[in-house]
């Protein structure tokens, strides 16, 4: 897969979390691609600059997953972890020399992404439980047979 393919394809992840289509999911699948992809290759700017685009519109959806102030910052500088690593990738904006960020953008852009996945692990276990219960026989009111 040339650079080209996968920026396209993390955009796809990012554009489908953005509509609503199991927003942890595509977020968590689109971080792990570009964490996994900055560093091979390099994309043109004008990809770089769809990719930021499209990390702006998961903005919203991504910080509606987490109600605890602590964690929604988080998340927040998780994008931006994330835009750095694009602009990065799509050599956007580079000095001569890489600054702090340059290093911490993919550990918080990680964090971001780990925690999509537990929200998605989360959501399996649910329902899992909620199977489990829905198979569980209808409990019967019936004496035991020892006291019949």
């Amino acid at each position: 897969m040339t650079p080209d393919e996968r920026a396209r394809m993390i955009i796809g992840f990012l554009q489908r979390a953005a509509a609503g289509d199991n927003t942890a999911y595509y977020v968590s699948h689109a971080l792990c691609s570009l964490d996994r992809l900055y560093e091979r290759g390099r994309i043109s700017k004008e990809w770089a600059l769809q990719i930021i685009g499209a990390l702006a519109l998961v903005n919203s959806p991504v910080l509606a997953m987490f109600p605890d102030p602590a964690q929604r910052n988080m998340a927040s500088k998780g994008i931006s972890g994330a835009v750095h690593m694009a602009a990065l990738w799509g050599k956007l904006d580079r000095g001569p020399r890489p600054d702090v960020a340059d290093h911490v953008a993919p550990i918080i852009a990680r964090w971001l992404r780990n925690a999509c996945h537990n929200i998605c692990i989360e959501g399996d276990l649910h329902d899992l439980a909620q199977r489990a219960i829905a198979a569980r026989p209808a409990p019967t009111h019936e004496a035991p047979a020892i006291l019949q």
